[in-house]
């Protein structure tokens, strides 16, 4: 049996017994340099979509937004607002859609088999005209839910606001507008904002969205925007009933819609500085739920329109936006294995240290170069730090052209250092829970 003393530090021992050692060489260095080539290239990537969102930015004229209406009267329009077991929040959003500064509206509210007080609390608008409330006895899915509210809608124009969200602003004239003076424009959507940030969760969501509400406005700008969400989208009623409706059956309805509506070649457009409020998931927990609904429903859309990958027939769409939003999970969870196995051979590393030489500081000199706080090369940290300095300076542009003001330092130290690595997570629950054929539930 070899002396302790002469244990590979490098290496991940398997077995340790009856004077055998089996190894798997992990971190030996032909792997460190495979290790190095793939932090180059999740590094890289992100550098990548940093600098092209900040090059569309430089060539976007300063104020591109959707014009005030110029209508000479209001055209019908119809807000559908599914609910399900929303009790705190379904008032706040039937009030502020009733109070929108927009005289030809008819709020549509479906109560989907609620189980709290939500039907309830939505019968005390009951008597006024411009709300109808229907029940679904049995609770039937988000789909069902705003299928039941188109079915009654008899506007040229459809909203679709879910019940834990606000809308605010000139946002429903200027979808209006929008889509009255280009019959290309399928659709059109808002900033989305927190109701309240007042967990560290959602403080880390507020940065998240900040920026994502930044990215979309550029993605509208280069027609390649992929999403209508569920919080605020307007559409022409007709043509979502002629494309047949919501999907029933589908986690993330709105997106599949979204991806239908390229498909027909039309855009999706975004009235950036107005926005609907939202409320985002207050804890970790509510927030795996979220995510890992939405990370199930993107792979379900994206087998089912696989045939718009890398397809020419859909332009930059199909041919950047759709394979981007395939390969970012992917070096999500790459990224998320190579943290994991950095941190077991650091911490493998560390025990076999104290259990050889007892629980010492090393001096200065003894350093490994490669034996970092990850166990990764020196050099994989100086384009990690530029990438993360390209994102700092665009965080700050997006605060800036959203009139946001920053507030919390510590929710951007966390949201930089782990959110990666928690999406990765969220993306290997989603492709576990697919594979072993879990119930869809929508919240």
């Amino acid at each position: 049996m070899r002396p302790l003393s002469c244990v590979n530090f490098r290496r991940i021992d398997l077995k340790f017994f009856c004077g055998e050692i089996t190894s798997i060489n992990l971190f030996g260095p032909n792997n460190i340099v495979m290790i190095t080539w793939l932090a180059w290239l999740l590094i890289g990537s992100s550098l990548f979509m940093v600098t092209f969102y900040m090059n569309v930015y430089r060539k976007m004229p300063v104020e591109e937004e959707l014009a005030d209406s110029e209508l000479d009267e209001e055209p019908k329009v119809s807000i559908l607002m599914p609910a399900y077991n929303e009790e705190e929040v379904v008032e706040r959003a039937i009030r502020s859609a009733l109070n929108m500064d927009y005289s030809n509206l008819k709020v549509i509210f479906v109560d989907d088999g609620s189980t709290d007080r939500t039907l309830e609390k939505a019968r005390k608008y009951s008597e006024k005209d411009e709300i109808k409330i229907i029940e679904h006895v049995e609770n039937q899915g988000k789909g069902e839910a705003l299928n039941t509210a188109l079915e009654n809608a008899d506007s040229d124009y459809t909203i679709v606001q879910d019940a834990d969200s606000q809308i605010d602003g000139d946002v429903i004239r200027k979808g209006v507008n929008k889509l009255d003076a280009d019959e290309d424009t399928g659709a059109v959507m808002t900033s989305i904002r927190p109701l309240e940030a007042e967990t560290f969760v959602q403080k880390m969501q507020k940065i998240e969205y900040t920026l994502t509400n930044f990215y979309r406005n550029l993605m509208a700008y280069i027609n390649i925007l992929d999403m209508a969400p569920g919080a605020y989208s307007m559409y022409r009623t007709e043509e979502v009933k002629e494309l047949g409706g919501f999907d029933e059956d589908n986690l993330t309805e709105d997106l599949e819609l979204a991806w239908r509506i390229k498909k027909e070649g039309k855009s999706i457009e975004m009235a950036f500085h107005e926005s609907a409020k939202t409320e985002f998931p207050a804890t970790f927990r509510q927030l795996y739920g979220q995510r890992v609904r939405w990370a199930r429903g993107f792979m379900s859309n994206a087998w089912e329109k696989r045939d718009m990958f890398f397809n020419d027939e859909y332009g930059w769409f199909g041919k950047f936006q759709l394979p981007t939003q395939l390969i970012l999970p992917v070096f999500g969870i790459m990224g998320l294995a190579m943290i994991a196995a950095g941190f077991w051979e650091g911490i493998r590393a560390s025990f076999i240290d104290i259990w050889t030489t007892g629980l010492s500081l090393p001096g200065f000199g003894g350093l490994d170069p490669y034996r970092t706080a990850l166990n990764f090369p020196a050099v994989i940290y100086v384009p990690l730090v530029a990438s993360l300095s390209f994102s700092v300076v665009e965080l700050k542009v997006a605060y800036s052209e959203s009139d946001s003001r920053f507030e919390d330092v510590l929710p951007l130290l966390i949201y930089f250092g782990t959110f990666f690595i928690i999406k990765g997570v969220f993306w290997m629950a989603a492709i576990l829970k697919e594979l072993g054929r879990s119930e869809e539930v929508w919240s």
